[in-house]
């Protein structure tokens, strides 16, 4: 599935440009609204839950793909900081099967998402869901320079199954996952790079 309809400022922006570069003929601008269109529709490209992947209720598994740019202890806490890149997929998916307890847009500043103690302060989203295995676990997308934009495709009250499409932080920047210390192993590390599906927790 492809998300590009979840940005309609990029798709108009970009059909201005094609409908500019035919009036006037510019053969080069047409050919740039064309890579243009391609690195969007990359951009926002969804992830698809592959028919193997080998479900347990005891493992939380990665909301996202990128690099974990730290591992920060919280008290009965963990937070995995998890930096994405422009190459990375955008959209977020849910760690466990679950329910949306509550969601949290946060107004901000927009610094680089790759400065941590900076980007705290940025633009997020947050997501409290409840897992009856996990307890409580919290999903943080923010947004960095660049991505200023943060679509939930959720809502509170919805049941949620594991990897159902959570939301979308358009052209990516960090996210966050926040679970109980109460676990069994902790499979992430600082420099681990993650994927989507990958297993982040064992209880």
């Amino acid at each position: 599935m492809n998300y590009i309809l979840y940005a309609p400022e990029y798709i108009i922006t970009l059909l201005v440009i094609l409908i500019l570069a035919i009036y006037i003929k510019s053969f080069g601008l047409f050919l740039t609204s064309v890579i243009i269109g391609i690195l969007l529709l990359l951009f926002f490209r969804g992830w698809n839950k592959p028919s193997n992947i080998k479900i347990k209720d005891n493992y939380l598994y990665s909301p996202c793909n990128g690099i974990v740019k730290k591992v920060e202890d919280l008290g009965d806490r963990w937070r995995i900081i998890v930096f994405l890149n422009v190459h990375n997929i955008h959209v977020q998916y849910s760690p466990c099967k679950c329910i949306v307890k509550e969601i949290t847009h946060h107004k901000g500043t927009f610094h680089p998402a790759f400065l941590l103690e900076k980007s705290i302060h940025n633009e997020r989203t947050e997501y409290i869901l409840y897992n009856s295995v996990f307890g409580y676990i919290g999903v943080v997308q923010i947004a960095g320079q660049v991505a200023r934009r943060i679509v939930p495709l959720v809502e509170n009250g919805n049941t949620l199954d594991v990897l159902d499409p959570l939301g979308l932080i358009k052209l990516g920047s960090r996210c966050d996952i926040i679970v109980t210390k109460n676990i069994n192993e902790l499979r992430v590390k600082p420099g681990s790079s993650i994927n989507i599906g990958d297993v982040i927790a064992i209880k």
